[in-house]
């Protein structure tokens, strides 16, 4: 059942608290918050109980959402800015039907391709280094890595993170553990995340490579199909990663693999 919360806020250092509604605002959509009114205007017919003074109304997937956003560290130093600036009521309630921010398992993969004028095993070296996977990251959450180059499934090695270039949830610099899940040379490559969120969310992140005359078809996919049952209710933050991301980590793939070379003439997706 679809969760609302709803907040009556008496603010009274609004400079200080446009820092709260920046930094709230994302954590609350990780959680898979739904703003739905956020200080509009009002019209009250009856103030027999109280007076409304500024009404915000945010859907989350069902009670255990809401209640995860409320009580996360995340919102932990974000709910003291809110109590500092502003006198609020802060209330939860069960809805109804369930709102449409779910999406069906089958739908939870995304792939892009790029052909690449480089050898599978120019490119699978890459990917199978930690210090590929920084050099190539399009997102710019990937600030470096440490470890030794995977070799096998269950290899592991280790990114240390910074989430502020995406400016959707703050959680500082971070490390996660990329752990092996698929290892076939020169063929395909795929990995889960062990990290900060426990426990693991169960996406992946991989590629395949397809030699070509003149060099390979490389897919690049993201697929959440798995997803821990425990972040059911927060879904509708997935992708983690756009399609934009990928296509851009592919691009700067060829540029680190074949600089200056032309691209194969093929059609890819």
């Amino acid at each position: 059942m679809t969760a609302y919360l709803i907040a009556d806020t008496n603010v009274h250092d609004a400079e200080n608290y446009e820092r709260y509604k920046e930094l709230a605002r994302p954590i609350a959509e990780h959680y898979g918050g739904e703003y739905l009114a956020r200080g509009g205007e009002l019209r009250v017919d009856d103030d027999d109980l109280w007076l409304p003074s500024r009404l915000v109304i945010i859907a989350f997937p069902d009670m255990a959402a809401v209640g995860a956003f409320l009580d996360s560290e995340a919102y932990a130093p974000v709910k003291a800015l809110r109590r500092e600036f502003a006198d609020s009521t802060v209330a939860v309630v069960d809805g109804g039907a369930p709102a449409d921010l779910s999406v069906p398992t089958t739908a939870r993969r995304i792939e892009v391709q790029r052909a690449i004028a480089a050898d599978p095993t120019t490119i699978f070296d890459v990917l199978r280094h930690p210090q590929g996977h920084v050099d190539i990251d399009a997102s710019g959450m990937l600030m470096s890595a440490t470890g030794d180059a995977a070799g096998a499934v269950g290899d592991r090695f280790t990114v240390h993170m910074d989430r502020d270039s995406l400016r959707d949830v703050d959680l500082g610099e971070y490390d996660v553990e990329v752990v092996m899940a698929v290892f076939e040379p020169d063929r395909e490559i795929a990995w889960t995340i062990d990290g900060v969120m426990q426990p693991p969310m169960g996406h992946v992140y991989g590629y395949r490579l397809e030699p070509i005359e003149g060099g390979t078809i490389v897919t690049s996919y993201y697929d959440w199909s798995n997803l821990h049952e425990q972040y059911e209710p927060i879904v509708a933050i997935f992708p983690v990663v756009s399609e934009q991301h990928l296509r851009g980590t592919l691009g700067i793939l060829a540029r680190a693999v074949a600089p200056g070379m032309a691209r194969p003439a093929v059609d890819t997706a």
